[in-house]
């Protein structure tokens, strides 16, 4: 699904998003795609790429506020356990919607397949990969959905995930499901190749 809606906009290098702290670039979302194959009911291939529109001519700016990370090759793989880095502006009590003013970020382990399935069986599907601790209490939450999930290996950060759902939040048991990037790099490769 493709869409134009120059009412959305993005900001890079945001850290309070309350406070104007002179590091953002804001850009209007020229063009956005849903993957195709996106399914509402099981969440499914929920990904999307956005084309930013420049800003007086210009694009975003790499500093010490915006970094970037690759895509992974469609046969990177990262073993189970290693240490990722999630972060968003989410809710931080499941409870009671409190989003904060300050981008969060956590650390959390990739899970084994077997390990997600035994809270999640079926609904977890070959496009999906779960990461945090069944013991709970570290997860992203509603808020976090679209975010990163970046792996870090010989001084290179590789998206690998886009956080998704899970159920509730920082629950145990139910550690959180990412879309496994990997899995739509020629999709994103052929996007942005066709609409540069």
């Amino acid at each position: 699904m493709e869409f134009y809606d120059s009412s959305y906009s993005v900001v890079l290098g945001e850290h309070n998003n309350r406070v104007d702290e002179g590091t953002e670039q804001r850009f209007d979302v020229e063009r956005s795609w849903s993957h195709p194959l996106y399914d509402a009911d099981s969440t499914d291939n929920d990904i999307a790429l956005l084309k930013l529109r420049r800003q007086n001519g210009r694009c975003a700016e790499t500093n010490q506020f915006v970094t970037l990370a690759c895509l992974p090759d469609s046969a990177e793989q990262f073993p189970d356990g290693h240490v990722c880095h999630i972060s968003g502006w989410g809710n931080t009590d499941p409870d009671r919607p409190n989003n904060p003013a300050t981008l969060m970020k956590a650390k959390v382990p990739l899970l084994p397949e077997a390990t997600c399935r035994r809270g999640y069986g079926d609904k977890l599907t070959n496009q999906m990969f779960c990461a945090g601790y069944m013991r709970g209490g570290v997860d992203t939450c509603q808020g976090d959905s679209g975010g990163p999930l970046v792996c870090e290996s010989g001084g290179k950060w590789t998206l690998w995930g886009v956080t998704s759902w899970g159920y509730g939040c920082a629950q145990p048991n139910f550690p959180g499901i990412y879309a496994r990037v990997s899995e739509y790099t020629n999709w994103i490769n052929n996007l942005m190749r066709n609409n540069a």
